[in-house]
């Protein structure tokens, strides 16, 4: 489903590997839940996104519809 998040990995302090928003689409679900830019998903879905790959992982588990929490 659609959701609307641009987001993109970056290594962090003590070399880590986050994953930040970089955009939001305009009337997107994602724009709606106010993700903005620079915002760091920790984890979506209570699932941890530690990578760009977590992340597109525990959206691809959600239906259309679907109230998540993103952290």
């Amino acid at each position: 489903p659609w959701h609307g998040i641009i987001y993109a990995e970056r290594r962090a302090a003590g070399g880590r590997t986050e994953v930040v928003v970089t955009g939001a689409e305009a009337g997107s679900p994602a724009r709606r839940a106010g993700l903005a830019a620079g915002d760091r998903i920790l984890a979506i879905g209570g699932q941890p996104t530690p990578d760009r790959i977590a992340g597109l992982r525990a959206l691809a588990r959600l239906e259309a519809g679907d109230a998540v929490e993103i952290r």
